[in-house]
């Protein structure tokens, strides 16, 4: 074998390896590319999970708020539907003759959901904005009921003794009509003083009432009924 011939030999070997180390490279970069582009889109997969996710939970604990907000307004208006129609509007004729007895309890009764409104208000406060139209109506609800309650401790004693007196009167009609008379005459009087005081909060009570009931209709549509 002649020099030639080895020197043209090395020239292919040569040039092969150049070429093979050029098309390695190239397989390389290549590669490294594709796993690069996927570890790219795995990244980006999961932090638009992650976003996904934080949504979710965002939209979760908003709609939680909404329905324990809705809770609370449809309760306080519960509340409210006690109050008027189970104390406000009670007739002192259908008390039963007990000494007084269950007239105290009403009493006792009606000052402690007076109180109950109240705190139940307060409960609203923590979800609806101190502007909110239903709050507001809320708010004055809750006055008229302890104002309410004002005249019950103010007037309401002397209901009580009338009717008491009454009872006992009627008692003994047989024997002095005269006294039942004088007693039927002085619980009229006393009644008539407390519906008096009463009456205008009363009326202004179920304005109030019917308002609020509007707006928790208007909100409820707008914001999804309780859940059940």
């Amino acid at each position: 074998m002649n020099i030639e011939n080895i020197d043209w030999q090395l020239f292919i070997i040569a040039a092969g390896f150049v070429v093979m180390k050029l098309y390695l490279s190239s397989y390389l970069k290549k590669k490294g590319e594709n796993l690069a582009t996927k570890e790219d889109v795995r990244l980006i997969t999961s932090q638009v999970e992650a976003v996904r996710i934080g949504m979710e939970a965002d939209s979760a604990r908003v709609l939680e708020h909404e329905n324990k907000c809705n809770e609370q307004l449809v309760t306080y208006y519960d509340y409210l539907t006690e109050f008027y129609y189970e104390f406000m509007l009670v007739n002192f004729g259908d008390f039963p003759p007990d000494d007084g007895q269950s007239l105290f309890e009403y009493q006792l009764k009606f000052g402690r959901k007076a109180v109950d409104i109240l705190k139940q208000y307060q409960r609203l406060v923590i979800y609806l904005e101190a502007n909110n139209e239903i709050l507001l109506e809320g708010r004055n609800l809750s006055e008229l009921a302890l104002r309410s309650e004002e005249v019950m401790k103010a007037k309401f004693t002397s209901v009580k003794r009338a009717l008491i007196a009454e009872r006992k009167a009627y008692i003994t009609s047989d024997v002095d009509m005269d006294s039942y008379y004088s007693a039927v005459d002085e619980t009229d009087v006393a009644v008539k003083e407390f519906n008096m005081n009463m009456k205008p909060l009363k009326d202004e009570f179920l304005k109030g009432y019917k308002s609020y009931l509007s707006q928790l209709n208007l909100h409820l549509n707008q914001h999804g009924k309780p859940d059940a």
